[in-house]
């Protein structure tokens, strides 16, 4: 599975090859909601929100000579930190799901003077934490004798005809919960 984070301008940077390399799963996948109760002494719950998240990717960073490793450093900061500057949420992709969010904090771990490489922390924070899939699904004009045979048909042509029930198309969200969607119809 690929990791990688893509910011708000389109630069990429893959936690899965070098010059980057991922050590660890990223902990933005632990789960945590925030609630609210009602009452005291019999309390219950009355809601569940969804909490802003955080967690750490651990990265090594290296190079073949240590000028090459400080470009790929700088880089990587040059790249994470143009959406906090803009205060635009970049994308942390976890194979083909993203998390919006922001690389917030960059701790060193082990660094030596004169060294090809670092082992960095790094810390991503996401507003609502949703992990997010998208899939396009398109539907084309239905054409064929066999379509339009019990459909309505004018006797002056058009580009089109209106077709009958056989060929209605749909699209069925087969996740538990509700899914935002966008529409674009042309013509």
């Amino acid at each position: 599975m690929e990791v990688f984070y893509l910011n708000n301008k389109g630069q990429k940077i893959s936690f899965t090859q070098n010059p980057y390399i991922l050590l660890n799963g990223p902990t933005i996948f632990d789960y945590s909601m925030g609630y609210t109760t009602s009452g005291r002494t019999d309390a219950q719950i009355k809601s569940f929100t969804n909490q802003m998240k955080s967690g750490n990717l651990e990265v090594i960073v290296t190079g073949k000579t240590r000028e090459e490793y400080c470009e790929n450093f700088n880089r990587l900061v040059n790249v994470i930190n143009s959406d906090v500057d803009q205060i635009t949420a970049g994308k942390l992709y976890c194979g083909d799901q993203y998390c919006k969010g922001y690389f917030c904090k960059i701790t060193h771990g082990t660094t030596y003077n004169n060294s090809k490489r670092a082992e960095l922390k790094l810390g991503f924070v996401a507003e609502n934490g949703n992990w997010i899939y998208e899939d396009k699904k398109s539907f084309s004009i239905v054409t064929g004798e066999k379509y339009n045979s019990d459909g309505l048909d004018f006797p002056t042509d058009y580009p089109f005809d209106y077709a009958n029930d056989l060929v209605s198309q749909r699209i069925v969200n087969d996740n538990y919960a509700s899914s935002d969607f966008e529409m674009i119809v042309y013509g």
